[in-house]
């Protein structure tokens, strides 16, 4: 058996980190990171307000929209998360991205509560990832609906990373 050969690249460290071409220099990791956060490549729509559904239909989550207004279309890898709970034993919350009001194939996600000895309020993390083009113009968003009961999200996060072709 042979070995697979490892490349580990280090990307910051505790001495400066130089990024000239915006004028940026940082000391740390954590400011390489908030460079990379507030790069044009990277778009972070976060929101912490709880929101609740009831709506058996998907409905556009509020705050976690995107609406390319580059002039171009660009090509991003999709990601989401957010802290979510259901209220209904058994009830089902469906997430997924849609694109100009058309959802994106194979990104639907469905999570149910607990049931039995663990019936009641269910608490977890929500996620989607994906990646898409999203042409000039369009928005893309982050859709839910419940089986039953009542849906509450809380801290959530939409973050769009481009990139290249894929």
């Amino acid at each position: 058996m042979g070995s697979a050969a490892v490349r580990i690249t280090q990307v910051a460290v505790s001495t400066p980190f130089d990024n000239s071409t915006n004028g940026f220099t940082a000391n740390n990791v954590q400011a390489a990171i908030e460079e990379a956060r507030n790069s044009p490549g990277v778009n972070m729509i976060q929101a912490s307000a709880s929101i609740n559904t009831t709506s058996t239909t998907d409905v556009v989550m509020t705050g976690q929209t995107y609406t390319n207004a580059t002039g171009a279309a660009i090509k991003v890898v999709a990601e989401f998360n957010g802290d979510v709970t259901i209220s209904a034993t058994g009830g089902v919350l469906s997430t997924s991205f849609y694109l100009n009001g058309v959802q994106i194939a194979d990104t639907l996600r469905k999570q149910m509560a607990d049931q039995g000895a663990l019936a009641g309020p269910s608490r977890f993390t929500a996620s989607l990832l994906t990646k898409v083009t999203i042409p000039n113009g369009q928005t893309l968003d982050v859709r839910w609906s419940t089986s039953t009961g009542t849906i509450t999200a809380a801290g959530r996060v939409l973050m769009l990373t481009r990139c290249g072709d894929f």
